[in-house]
């Protein structure tokens, strides 16, 4: 583990403490000890940085739990693992609700106590390369790029990061504000290109006005299609083109991947279904069909990029209150909670919008959930309620539910969820096989 590694442990237990430095000190990491909460809170407001506390959930005057949210407020960025005994999992299920990264129970074992540490370690230390690359990236491209790490989301920037640096078209397809657009720049961005991004929305716009826009005219030169190789164009509306202008923007494709003309600039298309659909409806020319399905890409709503919203939140916050100059400092557990279990219909968008709302409105420095929109608040009174059982439902039905439940409230962490189900880690990793 890294030698930079600066951990806190917490426990009125000193046998633990000292336990626990031994072996993380063997580690290379530098371990901070103390058997108070008051104490803990003392240290983490110093200027020596923390990066991952361990907390005992029982613990006199303080405890556990009153020292996690109270973390959470002051430095939302340090993981909290939690310590319980066996007979307190239920706090430890409580915890994770309000925020603590992981928990291992007592006794404690050497080689637990290390991978829950290394874990946290890791995933802070990859938020801090994602938060240096956006600044090396520069305030427009990072205001431009729709965050996020969840492993649906890295899987498709991975893929587009291959298929950048080619001429060949990118489709998009998903819902309104899922981020198609900000790929879109984010293609341009990874291709290397050093021209301009042009989005465009043909919907609406007369047919004359469209084929001179992409591919010129006499009057008025160049389209933006034959403008410069340095160039990214975003179509969104292709779908309703008339049947020759996406026939002219076939032949296009075509002479493109036959000539490859250095003037040409690189297309993607933004779409809300997928291109198949699209031309059995009858939407789509077949010419244009295949010119196009070469590269086209699934973007996941924001409902199944679980773990997402709450670094967007932390985004999109940092912006709004730079921009409108307000001190709200950050969301308290439950809001944080139930924006993050929220199903965000209007996706990244519907999420800036509500954190702008909240910025420009709230007079507090913490948001509540009173705060939140109604639509937020009861969506989140249903969660808390559980999930009814019809009678009849077919069993399978009832266990991908408790899984799916489980894993949502774990934040997609199947080793945490596996112990909160009572069965191994690869039970879990089938049963979603199967399921």
């Amino acid at each position: 583990m890294s030698e930079q590694g600066h951990i806190l442990v917490v426990d009125d237990e000193l046998g633990i403490l000292d336990s626990v430095k031994r072996t993380l000190e063997r580690e290379g990491l530098r371990v901070t000890t103390t058997d108070s909460g008051e104490v803990a809170l003392d240290l983490l407001r110093r200027d020596d940085p923390i990066d991952v506390i361990l907390a005992d959930i029982m613990m006199p005057k303080m405890n556990g739990v009153e020292l996690l949210r109270a973390v959470r407020a002051i430095s939302p960025s340090v993981d909290v693992v939690m310590m319980t005994a066996f007979g307190t999992v239920e706090n430890a299920v409580e915890c994770m609700r309000a925020g603590a990264y992981d928990f291992i129970t007592k006794p404690l074992k050497r080689a637990m106590v290390i991978r829950a540490v290394q874990r946290a370690l890791e995933r802070g230390a990859l938020i801090r390369e994602n938060a240096n690359l956006r600044q090396l990236a520069g305030e427009e491209a990072r205001e431009s790029f729709a965050l996020g790490g969840s492993a649906v989301f890295n899987s498709l920037c991975e893929t587009l990061k291959t298929v950048a640096p080619a001429r060949v078209p990118i489709v998009f397809n998903g819902e309104q504000g899922s981020g198609r657009t900000h790929l879109g720049e984010a293609v341009h961005r990874w291709s290397g290109r050093q021209g301009s991004f042009h989005s465009l929305q043909l919907r609406a716009v007369p047919a004359d006005t469209v084929s001179a826009l992409l591919f010129g005219d006499s009057d008025d030169g160049e389209g933006v299609l034959m403008s410069s190789s340095q160039d990214t164009v975003m179509l969104s509306g292709v779908e309703v083109m008339e049947p020759e202008l996406q026939t002219r923007l076939s032949s296009w494709l075509r002479a493109l991947e036959s000539d490859q003309d250095p003037a040409a600039a690189r297309l993607v298309v933004r779409v809300s279904g997928d291109l198949k659909h699209l031309m059995d409806e009858g939407l789509l020319e077949e010419s244009l069909y295949y010119a196009l399905s070469v590269v086209e890409l699934k973007v996941p709503p924001l409902r199944l990029r679980r773990g997402d919203v709450v670094e967007l939140t932390e985004y999109f916050l940092s912006l709004a209150r730079d921009e409108h100059r307000r001190e709200i400092a950050w969301f308290s557990d439950g809001a944080l909670a139930a924006m993050d279990g929220y199903h965000w219909p209007g996706n990244v968008r519907e999420l800036k919008n509500t954190v702008d709302r909240l910025v420009l409105m709230h007079k507090g420095t913490l948001v509540q959930v009173d705060d939140l929109p109604k639509d937020i608040q009861a969506e989140r009174a249903a969660e808390d309620e559980g999930f009814q059982i019809p009678f009849g439902m077919p069993l399978d039905e009832v266990e991908r539910r408790i899984i799916r439940g489980t894993l949502e409230r774990t934040g997609g962490d199947k080793q945490v969820a596996a112990r909160l189900l009572g069965i191994a880690a690869r039970t879990i990793y089938r049963k979603l096989d199967e399921l």
